[in-house]
């Protein structure tokens, strides 16, 4: 399951704690994507699709096994459903102002209230005005109960005023289907 974190301007914490998860800075789109790993399984018994041709038996297999790789991918679903998504809150602390050029650690506070380990695959768009140092995407594990304290550099890359931009949060299933 997928959800989108606005942030609020970066302008606008002067240097304070912003509260990212909170009702007024939070909007979330939640989706089902299955993972690659689901899609890859998928085509290859579509692949097999046309041994039915030579052996017309073996099409009852291939249709028992293509319910199955549904009824499995479902229950990983319902899994990733059954999370509550206040569970997790995140918080960033950023410095009151940056500099041209100068890298500048922002920290993103990651909290797991739920009862579950998390794993959450997050991708971050920047303002143009900013680069962030590191890979595009990241995994991060939330143990229950935990905090997780990532550091991000932030470096502009011309004067202006930047906003903090959106956070794609994926979370993964058990089976890692979703």
């Amino acid at each position: 399951m997928t959800e989108d974190v606005r942030e609020p301007a970066l302008s606008e914490a002067k240097g304070q704690k912003s509260e990212v998860a909170g009702e007024r800075a939070r909007r979330t789109v939640g989706w089902l994507i299955p993972d690659r790993r689901w899609f890859i399984v998928a085509a290859a018994l579509g692949l097999m699709a046309p041994a039915t041709l030579l052996w017309p038996g073996f099409a009852l297999v291939l249709v028992a096994a293509d319910v199955l790789w549904v009824v499995i991918l479902g229950v990983d679903a319902g899994r990733v459903l059954r999370v509550r998504w206040s569970a997790v809150d995140v918080r960033r602390e950023s410095p009151a102002a940056f500099s041209v050029g100068r890298s500048l650690p922002v920290t993103l506070l990651w909290r797991n209230t739920g009862s579950q380990t998390l794993v959450l695959r997050v991708r971050e768009e920047v303002s143009p005005v900013v680069t962030i140092a590191g890979p595009a995407e990241r995994a991060i594990q939330l143990p229950p109960g935990s905090t997780v304290r990532e550091e991000l550099q932030v470096r502009p890359l011309r004067r202006g005023k930047g906003e903090a931009g959106l956070l794609h949060v994926r979370m993964r299933g058990t089976l890692g289907l979703v």
